[in-house]
């Protein structure tokens, strides 16, 4: 038993050392929302607007596979006006899978600086119509891609396409409630997003760029 523990810590004391990039980065960026379903027809307006933030971390186990956990913040709002939604806050925890490696042998068409990010994943949000009392905790699903472009060592920009499904909505996301009978209702929204990535580590590059 104890030649086994002994040879597993040997292993990952040399799985640790074996890493020769950094793996923590600090994500934050903010864009579009516009909801796909979950409003009544009878608005004019879709709910749209730059009104989607996010911060997070992300942790890559190598140059292939990460975990992001992140919190996030959106705003549905009836425009002109403002005074008829709804807005949301809440976190997730997501799979990343960076497609850089793969695409290394195409660098003299795309640049070395370019790179691309898949993720998935489930959070948990609150949820209340805008000027109302009332909360909802909803369950959420998440997915989608992200290009990068590396600006230097410690510094990326990032764009991003995710497709949300929120589960279990009593309000609708023009503030609405969804049923008389507080039958629970599907939402789906998409977001795009832009924003900033920052390295974390003392070595020279990042999991995403090795």
């Amino acid at each position: 038993m104890m030649r086994k523990l002994f040879y597993f810590i040997c292993f990952v004391g040399y799985f640790l050392q074996a890493q020769t990039y950094n793996q923590f980065s600090i994500e934050a960026g903010g864009g579009l929302v516009a909801p796909l379903r979950g409003f009544d027809d009878q608005f004019k307006s879709n709910f749209s607007g730059l009104r989607h933030f996010d911060v997070g971390m992300r942790y890559m186990f190598n140059e292939y596979i990460g975990i992001k956990v992140s919190g996030n913040y959106q705003k549905f709002v009836n425009d002109p006006g403002g005074a008829i939604g709804s807005e949301q806050y809440g976190g997730n925890i997501q799979m990343y899978y960076n497609l850089r490696p793969m695409i290394s042998n195409i660098d003299r068409f795309i640049g070395e600086n370019f790179g691309v990010l898949l993720h998935g994943g489930v959070g948990g949000k609150f949820a209340k119509p805008i000027g109302g009392l009332q909360t909802e905790r909803i369950l959420h699903f998440l997915g989608g891609f992200t290009p990068q472009y590396k600006v230097s060592e410690r510094i990326s920009i990032y764009s991003d396409f995710s497709l949300h499904l929120d589960l279990m909505q009593n309000y609708r996301y023009d503030g609405g409630l969804a049923s008389p009978t507080f039958a629970y209702q599907k939402g789906m929204y998409y977001t795009i997003s832009f924003g900033l990535t920052f390295y974390l580590g003392r070595e020279s590059y990042h999991a995403d760029w090795y």
